[in-house]
């Protein structure tokens, strides 16, 4: 099975209460459910520490990317408008 990694931004007191908001977000989101579900505490920064930055500009160019490349396919497929879209059934 391959591991998928997702990064997600909360406001919490301490790593405990960041990953409850997480499991909560994703108890109610709709669009995926997983398996398997594992948050590593070494994987929660503070916003004051200096990896929090890098990952955070490293999630947001791969957020860019994978946006591009959704474009690029629904383009192959016909699509030209956002308006478009809608027409998706």
């Amino acid at each position: 099975m391959q591991e998928i990694f997702h990064f997600f931004l909360t406001k919490a007191e301490n790593p405990f209460q960041a990953g409850e908001n997480v499991k909560k977000f994703l108890d109610k989101y709709e669009l995926v459910r997983y398996d398997l579900f594992e948050i590593k505490d070494f994987f929660i920064h503070k916003p004051t520490s200096e990896r929090f930055w890098e990952i955070l500009e490293y999630s947001i160019e791969k957020n860019k990317e994978t946006l591009l490349n959704f474009l690029k396919e629904l383009k192959r497929e016909g699509f030209s408008k956002i308006e478009d879209i809608l027409e998706i059934s």
